[in-house]
């Protein structure tokens, strides 16, 4: 179930990416954006979430999703026959886009879908409700001088 939700979440954000950019400077239809979105979802979930973050980490993941979403892209615009020089524009600003989402989406799938939490809750949780009932207020002297003062010129005009 875990998955399913993280796939999801992947899906709209590649697909947000994706429909977004590639339908303001072009106008390709809208199902094959959705298929390559779906490509781009799976392939990068297989190979860079699942396989290349569990044993790399965050870091190597996030450049492997760098290249495979510019690559996927690039090579759809090519195909599509898009400009050379307009399929890579789109691609590497795509592929920017992607890949600053990736990286959050990358500490989510470590923290909730691998159950690898890189901190400890408990280590968070350093205040402890306390019971008003076993504790006590003091003061001293000390905490307002000027009473203290008084207090003792007081003392000395009582004895004079």
């Amino acid at each position: 179930m875990r998955h399913f939700l993280s796939i999801g979440i992947k899906f709209v954000v590649i697909c947000t990416v994706v429909l977004s950019l590639y339908s303001v400077f072009q106008n390709p239809g809208v199902l094959s954006l959705l298929g390559i979105s779906i490509a781009l979802v799976g392939l990068g979930y297989l190979l860079g979430d699942v396989l290349i973050l569990r044993r790399f980490g965050n870091l190597t993941a996030t450049l492997s999703d760098f290249a495979l979403s510019f690559l996927v892209l690039f090579f759809y615009g090519i195909i599509m026959d898009i400009p050379t020089w307009e399929a890579g524009n789109m691609a590497l600003f795509s592929a920017l886009f992607i890949t600053v989402t990736e990286s959050l989406f990358h500490f989510y799938m470590q923290n909730r879908v691998f159950d690898e939490p890189s901190y400890n809750d408990e280590s968070y949780r350093t205040t402890k409700r306390i019971n008003s009932r076993t504790m006590q207020t003091e003061t001293s002297d000390e905490v307002f001088p000027y009473d203290v003062r008084r207090k003792q010129h007081k003392k000395k005009n009582k004895q004079n």
